[in-house]
């Protein structure tokens, strides 16, 4: 991939970087159910940096989400890492409570004992005031098209002023706008018209999904196939993170899989995979400073390739990865 890099730079070439850990990806055999078809990824290369995800990190009672101030603000949280190794936020995450349930404007990897104000989109249009108690760890991340339709409305600017969490300005009527059309399209009725309702109502429909998957969710990340058609790409550089996220990323695409069954199996061929990984390697990305650690790099439709990869110390941290034009 060609990157351009906004003021800071890490040891080795951004571009470099990501090119190498796509071309060593390994993809292992397809398992399909219904209109889905899932495919593991791994890396051969053991992971430099240390980390724990959200999950691990609020079950263990480490990390801390609050209001910015008293008043609040839709498009800021401010988050504490009271661990001793590093937690990463992913793009799409969602943080339910507080005075409305946000998703994460793009992935963060947040320092060791640190407190970072974290870009963040509301998830729940019809809620303003808190609910009694702190974030709650959510099972879900926000649907794969709604996460590409965000990406796609989130403008960054290396210039802004104050927290680095100023440089997202995410287009907040889209995201409430794809998540009601989600609802309308599933059938699904919220009373503040909440993302997490759909993952609620569409509960039993999801664990068919996900007991039919499961065993194929191994390694450092997975490919997606829906009705056919390769639709993503998702790398996490450490297996431990990525076991613990791996239910919550299969299930943003098996939320898109029920709004698209079409009672049919669709034929899948392992080779679009390696002709997707080759188109992202030439895609062309926009680097600049991440909120937290390492740069981000932003892929807007070059090669045919949306999405993110976040790099720290020259590796890859994570990647989400999209065909788009």
């Amino acid at each position: 991939m060609s990157v351009q890099t906004t003021h800071a730079s890490t040891d080795r070439d951004v571009h470099d970087i990501v090119t190498d850990a796509l071309e060593s990806v390994e993809i292992g055999p397809i398992t399909s159910h219904r209109n889905i078809s899932i495919a593991p990824l791994s890396l051969p290369r053991k992971p430099q940096t240390i980390y724990t995800g959200w999950q691990e990190a609020y079950f263990s009672g480490s990390i801390g989400v609050r209001e910015v101030d008293a008043t609040g603000s839709v498009e800021e949280l401010i988050v504490t890492n009271q661990a001793a190794t590093n937690v990463l936020l992913l793009d799409g995450e969602e943080l339910c409570g507080l005075n409305q349930n946000r998703v994460l404007a793009t992935t963060v990897l947040m320092p060791a004992k640190a407190s970072l104000n974290i870009p963040v989109s509301c998830s729940e249009a019809g809620r303003w005031s808190p609910l009694g108690r702190g974030t709650m760890a959510a099972d879900a991340l926000m649907a794969r098209s709604s996460r590409v339709e965000k990406m796609k409305a989130t403008v960054r600017n290396a210039e802004a002023t104050g927290p680095r969490a100023r440089r997202y300005q995410v287009n907040q009527e889209q995201v409430w706008a794809n998540i009601r059309d989600l609802q309308t399209q599933l059938g699904v009725t919220s009373p503040t018209e909440a993302l997490r309702d759909i993952y609620v109502a569409k509960k039993e429909a999801i664990t068919q999904y996900l007991d039919a998957l499961r065993d194929a969710l191994v390694g450092q990340g997975v490919v997606v196939w829906l009705n056919g058609r390769l639709v993503g790409v998702e790398l996490v550089s450490i297996s431990k993170a990525y076991n613990a996220i791996r239910e919550q990323l299969l299930q943003s695409y098996i939320i898109d899989a029920l709004r698209m069954h079409q009672g049919l199996a669709f034929p899948v061929h392992p080779e679009t995979a390696n002709r997707f990984i080759e188109r992202c390697t030439q895609g062309q990305g926009d680097a600049m400073e991440s909120v937290g650690l390492g740069m981000d790099i932003r892929y807007a439709g070059s090669a045919g390739v949306l999405g993110s990869c976040l790099v720290h110390e020259s590796e890859v941290i994570h990647a989400s990865l999209f065909p788009g034009t």
